[in-house]
């Protein structure tokens, strides 16, 4: 049944978000947090990174790994990029997360290879999508069991007063920006692809029943795949919101601003997020990465994995098998 009202014990008034034209941003001050929950789900196939590069990649927040990365921000160090992810699996609860997590593993293999990032932050973006796909396809060639396991997987790069965006998959990209909403990339989705062909499509299977159909993810049945890549200038006040479907097949983009919109801290705001699309029976797991783009200090909150149940839910997860590295 779906709810009349979003559920949330903090004040839900909403303020204009301070937005400054043109005004230059500041890397440093870059507020990220983020959260998933499995939803109406027995098991959550969703991952995400937060990340940040000083002379190294720094994991501040991840589902990955023998325990879940939460750290606490040295206030001394000066970043020099910030990193940030959400992979959707699918293919059953084994294939799903283990695809979402070789995506999100590739992903930090790749573009914490120094050598690599020296041919560019984009380069080094797609080959972690084109490692993650090897590595996925190798994984079902020798399990036979997990064939056609794929993942969606959304990487977003803030450096200095830019952003980049790689994708595959239907998770998504936005900017927030001046009580606005807009949608970075594309669904990869036979509903999108019919649209995008004949935007007056009436075939005998409903558009909606075809919006989760994926045709470019990583792994799943082609053996290569298609990175969409976009730059975007940000500007003071900018949110990046990347989520997976789980957030909005529950949630309206109107009712995502006035969250966005809201008072409070990111992290508030992730939660918020999060437990509006509960509220909406979500019938999908929900994952959430939020990105703010200057502010009156430079934080990155994070908390104890114990303190948290949307970590603690992914240590409840069966055990992976082993990628190739």
């Amino acid at each position: 049944m779906i709810n009349d009202h979003i559920v949330d014990s903090t004040t839900d008034t909403t303020v204009p978000r301070r937005y400054v034209p043109d005004a230059p941003l500041e890397l440093g001050s870059v507020d990220i947090w983020g959260r998933t929950h499995r939803g109406g789900r027995k098991q959550n196939e969703d991952q995400f990174l937060i990340a940040r590069f000083d002379r190294d990649l720094v994991i501040l927040q991840s589902t990955i790994g023998p325990e879940n990365h939460s750290m606490q921000k040295d206030d001394s160090a000066s970043s020099a990029a910030h990193l940030f992810a959400v992979a959707d699996g699918m293919g059953g609860h084994a294939g799903g997360d283990m695809a979402s997590m070789i995506s999100i593993q590739a992903l930090i293999d790749v573009t914490g290879d120094a050598k690599t990032r020296d041919r560019g932050w984009l380069s080094a973006l797609e080959s972690s999508f084109a490692t993650g796909n090897e590595r996925v396809m190798q994984v079902a060639i020798e399990h036979p069991e997990l064939t056609g396991m794929g993942s969606t997987l959304t990487a977003a790069l803030i450096i200095e007063s830019t952003v980049l965006l790689a994708h595959v998959g239907d998770s998504r990209a936005y900017l927030a920006r001046s009580h606005s909403l807009k949608q970075l990339t594309h669904d990869h989705t036979l509903a999108e692809s019919l649209r995008e062909l004949d935007p007056l499509y009436q075939g005998e299977v409903p558009r909606e029943h075809l919006n989760h159909v994926l045709t470019n993810v990583i792994g799943g049945f082609n053996d290569s795949v298609h990175v969409e890549t976009h730059a975007a200038t940000l500007q003071i006040g900018d949110l990046i919101l990347l989520c997976s479907d789980g957030l909005t097949d529950a949630l309206t983009n109107e009712e995502i601003v006035t969250i966005l919109e809201s008072r409070g801290s990111v992290r508030e705001k992730v939660n918020r997020l999060v437990n509006g699309a509960l509220a909406r029976d979500a019938r999908d797991n929900v994952t959430v990465v939020l990105a703010e783009c200057g502010g009156e200090e430079s934080r990155v909150e994070h908390e104890a994995p114990a303190a948290t149940e949307e970590l603690t839910s992914s240590q409840e997860r069966e055990p992976r098998l082993e990628h190739p590295s």
